[in-house]
Order: structure tokens, then sequence, then C-alpha cells
């Protein structure tokens, strides 16, 4: 970041009547404005290259230099504080050459990581609570404490909302009451809220799915405001690519309401949210520059089902299932959040207590074989480990069971089975040569699922590999090439085929 900038050397001009006096005048706006800016505020960039300020004195909540929200930006500020010392509207011209000046001089600076909600710091993690104090919970092996000053600058949009101040000695069983997931996945749901304090990991997506009557758009909301509490706390689902990154951009937590359908390009964009994604837009008030957005998030989806999902995003997802709330359980809506208003402070504290005591003892635990999201098994294992819990058994059940349901009744997968039950159970060759295979075994005409030849096919047996083979099938690519250097395929069936 920038350091102190003091008034640079300058002749002093008459201010007259004229053209000459005018410009005087304006430019002397202008570099007042510039140095209220320099003199409150230290100046920085990110490593995508926005441009930010952060006040000299009092609480170090982030401006972005370009904002989108009315009120947040540096120009409305200067605005302000220039009317509060001068007494004067200031030209929007004048304001806007200071502002070009101070963009230069911030982006100049070295570059600075602006962590969003939750950071990472010499051993410990930060929480920011999101209020106008600046305060963070710092979170460290065996303990957590309220911070003035946290050693991390954080970014806020204006989705953020405030955390209330953590209680000791509260009890996540509390939790239960407003999240009513079965007794057996609790465990997987607490060590998921102590992963989402982990800013380093990929997260997998917790999957809230239940009839009807259930309240997976309340349990959502309160999984998002444990941790990260926004103004729109769950959204609906954007409708195309273009504005997934602006949907994801502005909070930790996402929390996606109401699914139905998962189109693919969805599903890959969820599968990257989780691993880690770039995006490339235009910057703010420009119509040529471009900037690099980075992000890493934690995912929330709910709906009744979503039929069978890819492979890539099964393996990171874990499903919770509710169960239907009976009518004398229900609460109105006002005394539900109500309850959960003075609950949350002390669940807060119980999951931070929770973190400690994870950070204390996870790299001690080891495991004899890791699950696809390999970080969050380690973390599963040690929640186990502090509870006395068999989450991580659970959390491998769920994956098995999620592979055999995701091929049942899938048509290329049946297809597939039926062409190798005529073959007596094994297969070799190339994908367009398995394709033949199975237009035979289907007849005419080729189903509209069937994919074409060549690329498509081989693409095809390539994304369902994984799955078959998590369900018995050893398929094995690139076993020999033919004449043409053409890729070879080997599949074989398990006897007894394990799909129900």
């Amino acid at each position: 970041m920038t350091q102190g900038y003091g008034a640079p050397p300058r002749e002093d001009s008459a201010t007259g009547a004229g053209e000459d006096g005018e410009a005087d005048a304006y430019n002397g706006l202008a570099e007042q404005a510039l140095l209220f800016a320099l003199d409150a505020y230290e100046l920085g960039r990110t490593p995508e290259g926005a441009t930010f300020a952060v006040p000299r004195d009092g609480p170090q909540l982030v401006t972005m230099l370009h904002s989108g929200t009315p009120g947040t930006g540096l120009s409305d500020r200067l605005k302000l504080e220039f009317w509060r010392r001068r007494g004067r509207v200031i030209p929007v011209n004048a304001i806007t050459a200071a502002l070009s000046t101070v963009d230069a001089l911030a982006a100049s600076g070295a570059p600075t990581d602006l962590a969003m909600r939750v950071a990472a710091h010499a051993g410990s993690l930060y929480v920011d609570l999101g209020d106008l104090t600046g305060r963070a919970i710092r979170v460290r092996a065996g303990g957590w404490t309220l911070v003035d000053r946290p050693p991390v600058l954080f970014r806020r949009t204006a989705l953020t909302a405030a955390l209330p101040e953590p209680v000791p000695g509260g009890s996540l069983d509390e939790l239960w009451d407003y999240v009513n997931v079965r007794a057996d996945d609790r465990p997987l749901v607490l060590a998921w809220l102590v992963a989402a304090l982990l800013p380093r990991i990929p997260h997998p997506i917790a999957a809230l799915t239940g009839e009807q009557g259930t309240g997976k758009s309340t349990a959502s909301r309160c999984l998002v405001s444990i941790i990260d509490p926004a103004t729109a706390a769950v959204r609906r689902a954007p409708d195309k690519e273009e504005t997934w990154s602006t949907a994801v951009a502005g909070s930790w937590v996402v929390a996606l309401d109401n699914l139905s359908t998962l189109p693919p390009w969805l599903s890959d964009a969820l599968c990257r949210a989780v691993t880690g994604d770039a995006d490339v837009r235009r910057r703010l008030y420009s119509n040529s520059d471009l900037e690099v957005v980075h992000y890493r998030r934690v995912l929330i989806m709910n709906g009744i089902g979503w039929g069978n999902i890819p492979a890539d995003l099964e393996e990171r997802t874990i499903v919770f299932e509710l169960a239907v709330i009976p009518p004398d359980q229900r609460r109105e809506e006002a005394d539900f959040w109500a309850a959960w208003a003075r609950a949350h402070p002390r669940i807060l504290g119980a999951l931070l207590d929770l973190t400690a005591g994870v950070l204390a003892q996870r790299d001690q635990v080891r495991l004899a074989r890791l699950p696809r999201m390999a970080d969050f098994g380690r973390v599963v294992a040690t929640v186990d480990h502090i509870l006395g819990t068999d989450g991580l058994g659970h959390y491998w059940q769920q994956a098995e069971r999620m592979s055999v349901e995701s091929v049942a009744g899938d048509p290329f997968i049946d297809a597939l089975l039926a062409t190798l039950v005529a073959a007596g159970g094994d297969w070799a060759g190339t994908a367009t040569e398995l394709r033949t295979a199975m237009l035979t075994t289907l007849g005419d005409p080729p189903p509209r699922w069937m994919p074409g030849k060549g690329k498509s096919m081989s693409t095809r047996v390539a994304r369902e590999a994984k799955r078959l083979r998590d369900i018995g099938w050893t398929v094995t690519d690139d076993a020999g090439r033919n004449e043409a250097g053409t890729k070879r395929y080997s599949l074989t069936v398990p006897a007894g085929d394990r799909r129900p």
C-alpha cells in the first residue's frame, strides 16, 4: 500500500477573472480534494488491479475507488468531506480529476489481498464482524477472541451484513432447533461449517433436499447467516452464465434457492467455484478496460431434487435431507427469526470453539484413504475425533450411495450395460466402435441422447468412467491404439452389476 503523500510542489497562481482564473480555481478545487484523500487514506490495489482506500485513523473499513453502490465509493466520501470542510459543493469535474490522480497513485503500489469475510494470517483465522467498528474475530488453536484492528483487510459489498458478537459457553446442539437435518448428517453439517471458516481449501457444496414443508429455504438462510449474513441470504440462481460471476462476487457464502434443474453451464460453474475460478469482465465505468475476478466460494443449494447430476459435481457435493416439520412444531416467521437472533451469538461462539479445536488437532489426524474433497475429509475426521462421531464414515457411505443412484435410470449407462452383457461382460475397442455396438443393441433410429461419432463419444465415455468405477466396473483408456492411432477403451461389467 502507499505511504503518505505531501502536497506536490507548485507555483502559486493568481486567481483572476477570465478563462485563466476559472482554470486556476478549478485546479485548486481538484487539488484540495486530492489532498483530502491523501491526508485521510492509505491507498492500495488488489492483485487483480482493483484500487481501494483505507482510513489512516479509526476502523480499517476498505473503500473501493470504483464502486457501483451509491454512497460507498471514495468519490462520495470526498464530496461529503468537502462539504463538511468548505461548506460548498465541489464540481464533478474537479472530483473526477482528483480521483484520477488518486487512482494512479493507488495503482502504483504493491498489490494487497482483500479478504471477504474470512482470512488466514500467521497461523490464525480472522472473521470480519461486518459492522462499522472494523473488528474481527481471531481464531487460533485452542481459542478465539475479538480484535479491534485485524492484520488483514476485508472487502465488503452491498450484500455484507453484520455478524453478532459471539458469546462463549454455547452449545451446537441448539443449532438443530433451526436446521432440521437427520442425526447422522449433523457431524457433516458441523464439519461443513468449520470448513467454511478455512479460506484456503475447497469447500463441498451443501445440497439441502426434501419434500415441500421441510424448511429448505429457512435452513439455508440459517446456515448462511451463522458465518456470512447477507442482505440477500438466499437468492435465485442466475439464468445465464454471463451473470454467474456477479451473483457470487458479493459474498463468501452463496445460497441458491429452490433449484429444480441444473443446466450444464451452472453445473460447471458450481464445480469451478468450489475449487477456485477466475472471470474476465469489463471494468466498471470503462468501455474497453478489463478486470480479472478470482473467487472461491462456499456454496449451498436447495431443492426437491435434481435427478442425475454430473459426476464432477456429485463428488463435490454433500446432500443433507431435511425432515418434514410436523404441524404442531411449526413456528410463525417473526417468532422463528426472533428466536434465531437470540440463539445466533451462542451458536456462533460454539462453532468458534469447535473450529479452534480443529485448528489445534487437525495436523495430528491421519486418514488411511482420502476422499475426493481431501481437505474437507481431514476436517470431518478431526470433528469426529473431538465430538466422538462418525461423520467420515457417513461421508463415505453417502458418496457410494450417490454413485449408485446417479447411474440408475441413465439411458446411456443402461444401453452401455446391455451392450456389454450381450458381449459377455467384456468389451474393448475405440469410442466409435463402442457407439456402433450400442446402436446395434438399441436399434434404429438412434436416440437423441446418443453422442455423435469420434470425439463426442470419447468425451462421454471419459466423463462416465469415474461413476462406472465407483459401482465396480473396470474402465481403462489408452489400452493400446489401433492402426490409425485412435485411443482404445477396455470395459468390464462386474458379476451381478451393483445397480439397484
